[in-house]
């Protein structure tokens, strides 16, 4: 295992890969790190004495996402205070050649939290997952989903619910849209955004490459001996009739991530714990416990687009984990 060649970060929100598999970005409290995959040379650090996202406010960077051209970055930034207290979150667009942000459209003000961004496959609009704290009780959260205007930050589409939506993704084709949080995912037309399925399941959330199927998660809850025990696994859902298509099960407490891998053959999921499923007959593999060299455990955060390589990491920085054969890069 080797760590890559950071500077000294805290603790990571966000780590993503461009699409072209040469570049990643990892975010922290007030930091974002653009490195090469490669030579895990840093390119450039951003914090707020560099640019201000915010004016007088330190950025947050939650959540990050490339563009196809892996040029500029969509960040989901939350505004904090001198006390450290939310007072917002926005969409900044970030050059990354001119290492410049171009710019910045606000979504709310207040006690709010940002959870997860996707861009459409043509790039005309950011779905955003989010939070808003209640008056009266900052530990109440309803939720909201924007569908936002890419190019002047206009809100096109907005979703609420009595409680936090935390995930959402895009079909490759731009046909359907996802939207997820605990015990239910509503899928989406794009093209009147009408609600189109809703099914039984939880984050997180992936579309198949053909768009033709959505995996996400399975929470197999039940009562042992007065405790509640969360056990999640996947499945792989038909987007046109509801069916389940496939359940790759799996003995752990929580999924965080979710990817197709090995040219769509192998399912891949992603949190404390790596694991693979075989696409058509579920079969898993052996699981691996992702650990630093201090035996630290280590979180992955994205797949590369042929995924070959997972972007992995803990409070004390990040590494790259090659698929192929499991092993960590220096």
């Amino acid at each position: 295992m080797g760590k890559l060649a950071l500077k000294k970060m805290g603790k990571i929100h966000s780590l993503a890969f461009s699409p072209d598999g040469r570049h990643a970005v990892a975010t922290d409290f007030f930091k974002l790190v653009y490195f090469d995959v490669m030579t895990k040379k840093e390119i450039f650090v951003l914090d707020r004495g560099q640019d201000k996202f915010t004016k007088d406010l330190a950025a947050q960077v939650n959540v990050a996402a490339f563009t196809k051209d892996s040029r500029y970055l969509v960040l989901g930034i939350k505004k904090i205070d001198g006390y450290y207290k939310s007072q917002g979150i926005s969409i900044g667009i970030y050059d990354l050649k001119k290492k410049k942000r171009i710019k910045n459209f606000e979504l709310l003000k207040g006690d709010a939290e940002i959870y997860s961004l996707a861009i459409s496959p043509d790039e005309e609009h950011f779905l955003v997952s989010s939070s808003l704290a209640h008056s009266k009780d900052i530990f109440e959260k309803s939720g909201k989903v924007f569908v936002v205007d890419a190019q002047n930050g206009g809100i096109i589409k907005e979703f609420s619910s009595p409680k936090p939506l935390f995930e959402v993704a895009y079909s490759p084709d731009g046909h359907h849209a996802a939207i997820g949080n605990h015990g239910e995912v509503i899928i989406y037309k794009t093209n009147n955004w009408n609600a189109f399925r809703k099914i039984k399941a939880s984050f997180p959330l992936a579309f198949a490459p053909d768009g033709q199927s959505l995996l996400c998660g399975n929470d197999n809850t039940w009562a042992y001996y007065g405790q509640w025990v969360h056990k999640t696994g996947l499945d792989l859902i038909d987007i046109k009739t509801g069916n389940k298509i496939n359940r790759y099960s799996a003995n752990v407490d929580q999924i965080t991530e979710a990817s197709f891998a090995a040219n769509e053959r192998e399912i891949m999921s992603r949190s404390w714990i790596l694991l693979n499923w075989d696409r058509q007959n579920g079969t898993p593999k052996k699981p691996l416990i992702l650990k630093d060299a201090a035996n630290r455990m280590i979180t992955a955060g994205d797949a590369s687009a042929d995924g070959r390589y997972l972007i992995v990491g803990n409070d004390y920085g990040s590494y790259i984990y090659h698929t192929a054969d499991g092993r960590m890069s220096r």
